[in-house]
């Protein structure tokens, strides 16, 4: 059985948090943040295909596997903000 911790959507948005804080990007409180109910929206929006390429993105194995499901955002410079992300 999967712990709900061990879903993918959570696990991003932990590990995107994580990141901006250890790269020293300021995460400004009053900017929507990258979450849960996003990722699942992006997801359902792309139609599960990557926003370059069209491929059906996998979130099972996602690094280990060249058509992952990874967010990226537009701007390097700031956080995992919403208008800042996209899957591909």
């Amino acid at each position: 059985m999967r712990r709900e911790s061990d879903m993918w959507y959570r696990r991003i948005v932990r590990d995107a948090r994580y990141n901006d804080r250890c790269r020293g990007r300021r995460i400004d409180a009053t900017v929507p943040f990258i979450s849960t109910e996003r990722l699942l929206e992006l997801q359902r929006n792309q139609e599960n295909k990557c926003c370059y390429c069209n491929v059906n993105m996998q979130h099972h194995e996602r690094r280990a596997n060249p058509k992952g499901l990874t967010l990226e955002r537009a701007d390097n410079s700031i956080p995992h903000y919403i208008t800042n992300c996209h899957l591909c």
